[in-house]
């Protein structure tokens, strides 16, 4: 497994808080991310996961995709704002019809300087298939998205 991860700039763990993560298992995790500086490891945040992130303090390489949600592709009712010591990204009913207005609203809650990233998975597919169409609408979206937002 760990050639493979090897290959991946970027992994997401999709941890849920339920009784199998043990504290011996995510200390373990965390020294393997440890082991790994160069990685960035993406930790999906919720209010049910928020308690589990203290396991990854002081790492560096771990960043954060707010997604209440927990991949059910349901927006939230409220963008949270960046933590500013972790790179972050934003996930939950993002779709090319929503994208703009997304991207309108993180950037009232987002500093012009800092990154993050958008996170779709459900809102590019087409009857549960990838549908590169709207990959690129989405893609023309947010190129006119970010221009405005930087010229305001």
């Amino acid at each position: 497994m760990m050639k493979l991860v090897q290959c991946f700039p970027r992994i997401q763990l999709n941890l849920h808080s339920n009784p199998d993560n043990t504290d011996s298992l995510l200390n373990g995790l965390k020294k393997r991310i440890q082991e790994m500086p160069e990685k960035e490891f993406i930790f999906p945040y919720s209010s049910q996961t928020a308690s589990l992130l203290q396991y990854f303090s002081g790492l560096k390489n771990v960043a954060v995709l707010f997604d209440e949600s927990q991949g059910q592709g349901v927006k939230p009712s409220a963008w949270p704002k960046n933590m500013n010591d972790r790179h972050c990204g934003y996930a939950g009913g993002i779709s090319p019809d929503n994208v703009a207005q997304v991207i309108n609203s993180i950037s009232k809650i987002v500093t012009i300087n800092e990154k993050y990233w958008l996170d779709m998975e459900s809102g590019v597919r087409t009857d549960n298939q990838f549908d590169l169409v709207k990959v690129l609408a989405v893609c023309d979206i947010v190129e006119n998205a970010v221009f405005a937002t930087t010229q305001n």
